[in-house]
């Protein structure tokens, strides 16, 4: 999930090199990720987390993050860690967190990162 943030880079921190920028983020982002039932949802939680790390004007218009949450549901949808944490509940960040890392390696090979405006 981290990857697909800092790739979607919606506050513009992204310099090539600090592939660990959004990992704050991306802890908050997973804990809340058992209250989403679609993509909108996701959207809505990034948006309102980002919003919490930065502040209004930095985060953008909540459809800056229309592509990465898109991915970051499916990333949760298809994650074992799904079923798990909405019947027992998010035990652990870091265990969801390593699973949305663990899922993302499997898919980097299938083109899930859409090309951002102005990049190449």
């Amino acid at each position: 999930m981290n990857a697909v943030l800092f790739n979607a880079d919606p506050v513009g921190i992204n310099f090539e090199d600090n592939t660990d920028e959004y990992d704050s983020e991306t802890g908050t982002i997973v804990v809340r990720l058992k209250e989403a039932s679609a993509a909108a949802h996701v959207k809505a939680i990034v948006y309102e987390e980002f919003c919490k790390w930065f502040d209004a004007d930095t985060a953008g218009g909540i459809e800056d993050y229309e592509d990465a949450s898109i991915l970051i549901w499916n990333l949760w949808r298809d994650s074992p860690m799904r079923k798990n944490a909405i019947e027992k509940g998010v035990r652990k960040r870091s265990e969801l967190h390593y699973v949305a890392k663990k899922l993302l390696i499997r898919r980097k090979n299938k083109n899930y990162f859409p090309v951002q405006k102005g990049r190449t």
